[in-house]
């Protein structure tokens, strides 16, 4: 007794293997031997996939069946041919109808096509029938082929034309149409090859051009006409009936007319797979209609037959090269009117199939890198219930979603002029097995106005089934054009609401999602907007959903909108979702992150925070770092409505990190009557807790007349223009002058909070012959103190305000906010603390060894000396002369510029955010002799010579000196590293061994893809005693096994010079891996020659020289016009063949 068979039509191979080995252990439990079990399968496919007929021809042609069989040790499998069309004069037949054992077999299937057979699809079929059952369709499809036989002939290439057509007859409004070779041309900046001059109606056309000849065609429609398709199914499409072709598509369609495919049952499809691009370009069209189920542009779900064509299996594994890596780029017409009726059965909630009405790219495993175009004309009109940028394996960097050209206009709204269901970018969904890279980026509408209204927005959503990929969704709104919205119920930024049932082999990265909104452009969520939102039940693997992740850029006048901003989703595992605002508008309706901080919320540049709602006892925001810099116009806070009794002071944000950055916080607009008099860092708390009272702010001007007390009490003030006696209350704007009648000295009492709402500075210190100082307690508020003339300024106290320096000097051991030392300002007696970062322009500025800045530094002109703390980034611009005597903890990448310095005599730690080649890179000089420490892997925090950029050690030419280069260095191609050499004593070091341990940096001189040589090493030799053939240099020292493990696969030799001296030459040999350099005799160049070639070669020690050659007649001889052979200063050796028509030909050794 045996099992009934099962087939690989109705399971996969892993479902068919479970099944098999069940029937096993039944077998065995029945007390049969295992032997006797079996499980037979079959499978076919086909090349080419099906037979395209020419209407009214007779016509044959066949297709090779591949057909795998397993299982039965003696199997019987019978073939037959089911669905010939016609009345019996078509005719179908097999090279081989039975198959008797289990191997891979190629079996042809034969068609001669009957003249008289209507046009139309044909269900022809392959059965395989016995011990297993398979059914491979291979349709016929009749139709009305293209030949262009008159457009070749120069006769006409009108698309009524019946010279054009395969079978003399030109296609009506019932008729199938396709261009294949027939007429085709090389490339799309050919001639017209079809007019459509009279309107016309078909059936369908498809575009199936094969070969590179006749790959493109162009067609134009012209003015008046339109060309009407108005079949079911497939009716307009790219798709070959051959796949994997190594040849694009080109079809163009352009002309004063209209394209229509119009049939509620109709889908559009652009399915070129095997990554060949797929090019549809209607850029110069008029009019594009369609009025459809669904557009699929490279979407595998409209792919016809996908399940059942041999390729893939019923459940999604894939037989043998699935239809995939589709490379559609799509360029619509002038004017666009696009609707589609399609709606997702499962409401786009199953994680292994989401099907959307538009789709640009959809593979169901294997992806592609390519990018992918969809560029839409100057007026669009979509009205349809879903659409996806970037579905599953579309992982290219740079694809191209914008509009053709500058001012135009898109809308999108839902099937019946509603809301549209869905919005996703980056949705990596799907059934299968994958690690291709998804990436919606980037859907910008920058260069035009967009107006859509959606329920869900979805930026990167995650996969059920992945060995580790890469998921983003980027959406760009705002530019020069006027009035853009986008207006979503519910958005989501990143998007992990599926877990991984896979096993990664690598991190999942994302998923991603980022919205960038600037000018003109308004971002509305009416519901929630979600920042990484998670679902997983644990950080790290399978999943990942740390780093699932949300940004917001809200920049040059932009508008976000929201009810409610949250951050992780369900679990809260999300770590990096960030606002990041500069001169933009965020309207919150009722908190930000209050169930989970944000990671960042940055505001600068005149940015305004509108909040509603806000409660007078718990936070309005939750963010892990907030920071509110002093960069540009203030931060305004807008509080339209708030209900409390006066004063009050709210704990309006809460913050995880210390230090928070409020010196750009300013009032905006506030209930009438209400002001902001304090806003201070709780740093008990950890909350920015702001003072709200009644009444109107002053401007007052110090007279220190009763005592040198700055407290709320002592009329020690006079105020601006009126002259009247008052005491300060927080939420003052202040003004100390060379006015005052007492003291210079202030004591400042417990904690004073001036105001920016009367002023445009909070804190105004404008003075000549006044010397100000400040001591006591602290003046807090989110103001900036503006010093201004060419008196001095002592802080000796806690300053939350940041410093602006226009005139004069600061001095002191306080601590100040961000600070700004202008043109001829002076900061050299400072022994305090900067926090929020220096920027110094043309000032005189020395941080002294007392002295401490974080928050980075900023040198955009001038110099300026470190001898105390410097922490954070690094900007230095041209022109710039910085010498470091103490530490710098800087966060990489940072930029000496091609006219700058960077003497370094202390210690510089560099920290990489995150994995990359970052670092230093030097386009200027470096020089000193101090350490460069990578405070993590040296690879992220790299020091680069760059082309034309200097290492010299020491701190001028001819001084013997080390540095330490505790980290990768890189000398480019370009770069100069000076050593100076003594040979009777020692010379110049780099030391890339830290502290004396084993673990040891690297010096890399680039790699074999750069042409020619690496670095240059220009050695400066010291004294009276000259090189000599025992002369050993080791320019570079390190204590590390191997010495130096350089990472480039084929390293480069530097260049060496000058020359050591007469007939002596630099060794090269040990100098990457070994770091010695020697000095040897010059090299010698041997030759042989077999007949044909001279063979020249040369001692491996002389690799990175150069042979170089001149032709000359006999009468010149040898000559000043030498050439370098190409290549051959990457080797020892090269081969010349032997021109008999050259009169004279002389080589020589060159270097460098």
């Amino acid at each position: 007794m045996n099992p009934t068979p099962t087939t690989s039509q109705s399971f996969p191979a892993r479902s068919a293997g479970r099944f098999a080995a069940t029937i096993a252990l039944l077998a065995l439990a029945l007390g049969f031997a295992s032997s006797s079990v079996w499980a037979q399968t079959i499978t076919m496919r086909s090349q080419p996939l099906r037979f395209t007929v020419p209407k009214g021809t007779v016509y044959s042609n066949a297709t090779v069946l591949t057909i795998v069989t397993s299982g039965n040790p003696t199997p019987t499998n019978h073939l037959a041919v089911t669905g010939i069309p016609g009345s019996g004069n078509a005719n179908a037949w097999l090279s081989q109808t039975e198959i008797t054992s289990n191997a891979t077999t190629l079996v042809t299937l034969n068609y001669t096509n009957d003249a008289t057979i209507a046009g139309g699809t044909y269900d022809l079929a392959v059965e395989g029938t016995g011990d297993s059952t398979y059914r491979l369709p291979v349709p016929v499809i009749v139709a009305y082929v293209w030949s262009g036989v008159d457009f070749t002939n120069a006769v006409s290439t009108n698309f009524t034309s019946t010279g054009n057509w395969k079978g003399g007859v030109a296609p009506g409004a019932a008729d199938d149409v396709v261009f294949n070779d027939g007429g085709g041309q090389a490339a799309a900046t050919g001639p017209t090859n079809i007019i459509v001059a009279a309107s016309a109606t078909v059936n369908s056309i498809r575009f199936a051009s094969e070969a590179s000849g006749s790959r493109a065609h162009n067609m134009e429609i012209q003015n008046g006409a339109t060309l009407s398709v108005t079949g079911s199914g497939l009716s307009f499409s790219l798709h070959r009936d051959t796949k994997l072709v190594a040849q694009p598509i080109l079809a163009t369609i352009s002309g004063g007319g209209t394209l229509s495919v119009a049939n509620s049952a109709a889908q559009i499809g652009v399915l070129l797979d095997g990554q060949q691009n797929a090019t549809w370009d209607m850029r110069n069209l008029n009019n594009f209609v369609a009025d459809v189920s669904r557009i699929g542009l490279g979407n595998y779900r409209i792919w016809p037959n996908y399940y059942t064509n041999g390729y893939v299996s019923p459940a999604g594994a894939g037989i043998a090269n699935p239809p995939t890596r589709f490379v559609p780029l799509v360029f619509l017409a002038k004017t666009n009117i696009i609707k589609c009726s399609w709606t997702d059965p499962n409401a786009y909630a199953d994680n292994g199939i989401r099907d959307y009405a538009l789709e640009i790219g959809n593979d169901e495993a294997s992806g592609t890198t390519a990018n992918i175009t969809f560029r839409l004309g100057i007026s669009n009109a979509f009205f349809l219930d879903s659409l996806c940028y970037s579905h599953s394996g579309k992982g290219g960097g740079g694809n191209s979603f914008i509009f053709n050209s500058a001012g135009s206009y898109a809308l999108y709204r839902g099937i019946g002029g509603g809301r549209m269901s869905v919005w996703a970018q980056g949705d990596a969904s799907g059934n299968a097995s994958s690690g291709s890279n998804v990436r919606g980026t980037v859907v910008d509408f920058g260069n035009g106005q967009v107006d859509a209204m959606v329920d869900k927005l979805y930026l990167g959503r995650s996969r059920t089934n992945t060995t580790g990929i890469t998921i983003q969704g980027t959406l760009t709104l705002g530019g020069a054009s006027l009035g853009s919205i986008f207006d979503v119920n519910t958005a989501y930024l990143g998007s992990q609401d599926a877990d991984n049932l896979g096993t990664p082999t690598q991190a999942i990265s994302g998923p991603t999602g980022t919205v960038n909104v600037n000018s003109n452009a308004t971002f509305k969520v009416n519901r929630t907007l979600h920042l990484g939102y998670t679902t997983a039940a644990a950080s790290g693997t399978p999943t990942y959903p740390e780093n699932c992740s949300g940004i917001l850029n809200i920049s040059a006048s932009g508008t976000v909108m929201a009810s409610n901003i949250l951050c992780g989703g369900v679990t809260k595992l999300s770590v990096n979702d960030n606002i990041f605002m500069n001169k933009g508008n965020l309207i919150v309706t009722n908190g930000i992150g209050t169930d989970y901080a944000v990671n960042n919320l940055i505001m600068t540049n005149g940015s305004t925070l509108t909040l509603y709602n806000v409660s007078t006892t718990v936070p309005t925001i939750y963010a892990k770092t907030f920071s509110a810099p002093s960069v540009g116009p203030a931060t305004l806070l807008n509080i339209p409505t708030l209900s409390a009794t006066y004063p009050v002071t709210i704990p309006l944000i809460a913050y995880t990190n210390a230090g928070p950055s409020l010196g750009g916080l300013a009032q905006g607009t506030l209930p009438s009557g209400v002001r902001i008099t304090s806003i201070a860092d709780n740093t008990v708390n950890k909350t920015i807790d702001i003072t709200f009272n009644t009444g109107v702010a002053n401007v007052l001007v110090w007279r220190g007349n009763v005592n040198n007390t700055w407290d709320t009490v002592t009329k020690n003030w006079v105020t601006l223009g009126g002259g009247i006696a008052t005491n300060f209350v927080d939420g003052d704007s202040v003004i100390f002058d060379d006015t005052l009648t007492g003291s210079a000295s202030v004591n400042v009492s417990g904690t004073v909070s001036p105001g920016q709402s009367a002023a445009t500075y909070g804190i105004v210190v404008s003075n000549t012959t006044a010397a100000y100082s400040f001591s006591g307690g602290s003046v807090g508020g989110s103001v900036t103190l503006h010093k201004v003339n060419s008196g001095s300024l002592a802080i000796n106290t806690t300053f939350t305000p940041g410093v602006v320096m226009d005139g004069g000097s600061l001095t002191g051991s306080g601590s100040v906010g961000q600070t700004f030392a202008g043109y001829g300002t002076t900061m050299t007696g400072f022994n305090g603390t900067v926090s929020g970062g220096l920027t110094a322009s043309n000032a005189a500025v020395l941080i002294t060894s007392l002295a401490t800045v974080s928050g980075g530094l900023t040198v955009s002109a001038g110099a300026l000396t470190n001898n105390g703390i410097i922490a954070g980034g690094a900007s230095i611009a041209d022109n710039v002369y910085l010498t470091n005597g103490g530490t710098m903890n800087i966060t990489v990448p940072w930029l000496i510029q091609t006219n700058s310095v960077l003497v370094n005599n202390g210690l510089i730690n560099q920290s990489a955010p995150g994995a990359g080649d970052f670092g230093l890179t030097v386009n200027g000089l470096l020089m000193g002799t101090g350490t460069i420490n990578a405070v993590q892997n040296g690879n992220s925090n790299r020091v680069v010579i760059n082309p034309g950029g200097q290492l010299m050690i020491g701190n001028a030419p001819g001084q013997i000196a080390a540095v330490n280069m505790y980290t990768r260095l890189d000398l480019s191609r370009g770069s100069l590293t000076m050593i100076d050499v003594d040979p009777s004593t020692t010379n110049d070091i780099i030391n890339i061994t830290q502290n004396g341990s084993t673990a040891a940096g690297k010096v890399n001189f680039m790699n074999n893809s750069f042409p020619g040589v690496g670095g240059t090493l220009f050695i400066n030799r010291l004294g009276a005693t000259p090189f000599t053939l025992a002369t050993t240099i080791v320019p570079i020292y390190s204590a590390g096994s191997p010495l130096n493990a350089v990472d480039n696969a084929n390293p480069l030799r530097p260049v060496v010079i000058p020359a050591p001296g007469t007939n002596l030459v630099w060794d090269l040999t040990d100098l990457v891996t070994n770091l010695t350099l020697r000095v040897v005799g010059p090299p010698t160049l041997t030759n042989t020659f077999d007949g044909t070639n001279f063979v020249f070669s040369w001692s491996d020690v002389y690799r990175s020289w150069s042979l170089q050659a001149q032709t000359n007649g006999l009468d010149v001889g040898l000559n000043t016009n030498w050439y370098t052979i190409s290549g051959s200063q990457l080797t020892n050796f090269n081969t010349q063949p032997v021109n008999l028509t050259n009169p004279a030909v002389f080589y020589r050794m060159t270097y460098p």
